[in-house]
């Protein structure tokens, strides 16, 4: 019963074609032939000049579309395309404005501030270099304190200096006027010397000459004469010749 039963079912079922491999298979086969045939009617020149004339047709349809939306927008309150075009436009520009104000201000800004920290660094510089001129300030005075007591010191120095220059002036001036007295003397002493040596040259010569005297008056001893009595004639002629100088 149950084989009887399929068999039966089986017979009475409806069988539908597979559309899909239908139109595969036709088209698998009408391919090359449809693809030969278009590609026949592309390289001609109808269809070129049918695209163009489809072409300019489609442009001048276009362009009285777009011309009559124009109008139609120009006498209507809703904006057209052009003009949110150029709304956009104006916006992408302001954006841009904006984003170039916003980036030179940002610039700007770190310009102050890399300028701001440059001056602080230089016034901090400054301010070192101020203290330590302010150090080197005080050093200078307290040398020029020091460089005043030297001069003022060497002021009293040089006065004194100057007091014993005119002692010693006068010293010298003493001094001259002393040597000055000296060579009147000396040249006193020297005519003096000079008389006297004058005198003393006349001496000797009269000494001489009483010498010459004595012995033409007093003949020359004997050789037999004692020998002190010698002795006593010399030393009465120094005496005589001492007496005479």
């Amino acid at each position: 019963m149950s084989e009887a039963q399929n068999s039966q079912a089986d017979g009475n079922k409806i069988i539908f074609p597979d559309f899909v491999e239908l139109w595969k298979e036709l088209y698998y086969k009408t391919e090359a032939a449809c693809a030969d045939a278009f590609k026949e009617f592309v390289s001609t020149d109808s269809f070129v000049k049918m695209l163009d004339q489809t072409l300019n047709q489609h442009l001048s349809a276009e362009k009285i579309n777009r011309q009559n939306m124009d109008k139609l927008f120009e006498h209507s309150a809703f904006p057209s395309q052009k003009d949110l075009a150029r709304i956009a436009e104006l916006v992408i520009s302001v954006e841009e404005k904006v984003d170039n104000l916003d980036y030179q201000l940002l610039d700007n800004i770190n310009r102050m501030a890399d300028s701001l920290l440059t001056t602080i660094v230089l016034l901090e510089k400054n301010q070192q270099q101020l203290a330590a001129i302010n150090i080197q300030n005080s050093e200078l005075k307290t040398r020029l304190d020091q460089l005043q007591t030297q001069n003022s010191e060497m002021q009293h120095n040089i006065q004194e200096l100057h007091q014993q220059n005119q002692l010693f002036n006068q010293h010298i001036t003493d001094l001259a006027e002393q040597n000055a007295k000296l060579c009147h003397i000396n040249s006193e002493t020297k005519t003096e010397l000079a008389d006297i040596k004058i005198q003393n040259t006349r001496l000797k010569n009269q000494l001489t000459d009483i010498k010459k005297q004595i012995t033409a008056l007093n003949p020359k001893p004997e050789h037999t004469d004692d020998r002190k009595g010698g002795s006593v004639k010399k030393a009465r002629r120094k005496a005589e010749v001492e007496q005479a100088e």
